[in-house]
């Protein structure tokens, strides 16, 4: 793999997490309204993609804010 290709991959990788990010955001927003920031941040700080599927099915499935920031330190 060239350099450039390796930066591409590097690339998508991070636009697959970013948008990973903003939809676990989305589901808690609509699900909960307003998310705390600092709930935010640690979904922004997460940045391996089945991590973050998983926390986006916890969001669907989540009692409460609590109880997903709970998963969200596991």
């Amino acid at each position: 793999m060239t350099l450039a290709e390796q930066w591409r991959e590097e690339g998508r990788e991070e636009g697959c997490a970013a948008e990973a990010q903003r939809s676990v955001i989305d589901v808690l927003n609509v699900r909960f309204g307003r998310v705390p920031e600092g709930l935010i941040e640690k979904v922004q700080h997460e940045r391996k993609l089945p991590k973050l599927r998983n926390l986006l099915i916890h969001a669907l499935k989540a009692s409460s804010l609590e109880d997903f920031a709970s998963h969200l330190q596991s």
